[in-house]
């Protein structure tokens, strides 16, 4: 049987051409025909970088992540039966959505905190046991756990705003917990690197976040009984 590869045009000139012309020369023409806007990306391709996509991508690489560190700078950002906190850092096992570290508590003091199984546990700096937030705390540090609100993947007003040296996409959004947000992700493994608030004209709130050692997932366990419900605020030891 006769075969019809590179059979392309009448009397498959065509293919005859493409086999008889250097492979640079072909490089240089496919690349001049991109940059020319010949070569148009496909309807695919363009829905995978438009806003909500990208926003979905996000979500999804964070959630297969087994944990990651968070460093938290600002001023009084404002978490469920907490209060406000000024600074932190957080060690999160994101598939587990358990995580443990210290945060600033605004106008109080440091605190160790663990979060698991759904309650919070802190321990000012100032005393020498853990207490329990009043009630379980379940809602306090919902703010940094992704894996489990998808605030991502519900993010509203998502919009791409920039891109940075052809590696990172500036996305902005309205996070419910956060409000206006700037997040700087990678735009190979669609991980955030950073996150920027506006600032809160109300609260004055304003923060930044900024993401690192993706990928590792750190030890958490909760203190040992027995705990008592107290605080935060004060001395609550």
């Amino acid at each position: 049987m006769r075969s019809h590869r590179w059979r392309w045009g009448r009397d498959g000139r065509y293919g005859r051409w493409l086999r008889a012309t250097p492979w640079w020369i072909l490089i240089c023409l496919v690349l001049t025909a991109c940059r020319s806007g010949l070569v148009q990306p496909s309807s695919s391709s363009q829905s995978l970088q438009s806003a909500v996509g990208v926003a979905a991508r996000v979500q999804a690489a964070v959630d297969r992540t087994a944990g990651y560190d968070l460093t938290v700078m600002g001023h009084n950002l404002v978490l469920p039966e907490w209060g406000g906190i000024d600074s932190g850092h957080l060690s999160i096992a994101s598939a587990r959505r358990e995580l443990t570290g210290t945060v600033y508590r605004t106008g109080d003091g440091l605190y160790s905190v663990v979060y698991i199984h759904h309650m919070t546990y802190f321990r000012r700096t100032t005393c020498p046991t853990y207490s329990l937030v009043p009630g379980g705390g379940s809602l306090v540090f919902t703010t940094f756990l992704w894996s489990m609100t998808d605030a991502v993947a519900r993010a509203r007003d998502v919009h791409i705003t920039g891109v940075i040296d052809n590696r990172t996409l500036l996305l902005s959004a309205f996070l419910p917990s956060l409000g206006n947000v700037v997040i700087t992700i990678d735009r190979y493994t669609f991980l955030p690197i950073q996150l920027m608030s506006q600032v809160n004209r109300l609260s004055g709130a304003v923060t930044r976040w900024t993401f690192s050692d993706w990928g590792h997932e750190p030890s958490v366990s909760a203190p040992a009984p027995p705990i008592a419900q107290a605080g935060p605020g004060g001395n609550p030891c």
